[in-house]
């Protein structure tokens, strides 16, 4: 449980070394969405199939995703849009995926979670490529021009 506050830390920090506070406005849009995906992720991999279980009192079971979910993801969801380069997008999608992917493997070693047999951590790879490839995706959407079509009515 130290371990995973000292990460939140650590995001903070980083947060306001890295991120550039002037985009803020533009971007917030973006780490709302991060947010809901770490959400919708743990609601489907924690509650409903129940494939992984946090160890601790019921009281750390609830929030210790939860407080992860709403420091850790939306630094990593900023900083991961800020950086977001024109070229070799997959690539940078990718890195961010096995940084993210040894974190949670880390949560895994620390026996912070534990994994149903049959969990396999490639899928946890597969999870961690599919956030940031929706996020990615989520972004070029949110980009897109706002144009309003004339139609024979207006």
């Amino acid at each position: 449980m130290v371990v995973l506050f000292f990460f939140e830390l650590m995001a903070l920090l980083i947060f306001f070394k890295l991120a550039d506070l002037k985009r803020f406005r533009e971007l917030l849009p973006i780490v709302f969405t991060g947010v809901y995906l770490r959400f919708l992720d743990h609601y489907i991999l924690i509650d409903w199939l129940e494939l992984w279980h946090i160890h601790g009192t019921l009281n750390s079971v609830l929030w210790l995703p939860m407080s992860a979910d709403l420091t850790i993801w939306p630094v990593v969801t900023y900083l991961f849009i800020q950086y977001l380069p024109k070229i070799k997008v997959w690539i940078y999608i990718l890195s961010w995926s096995v940084l993210m992917y040894v974190y949670v493997r880390v949560l895994f070693w620390i026996d912070l979670y534990s994994a149903k047999k049959g969990w396999l951590p490639i899928y946890s790879a597969f999870f961690m490529l599919s956030y940031f490839s929706l996020l990615f995706l989520f972004w070029k959407w949110l980009r897109k021009p706002y144009t309003i079509k004339k139609t024979s009515r207006s």
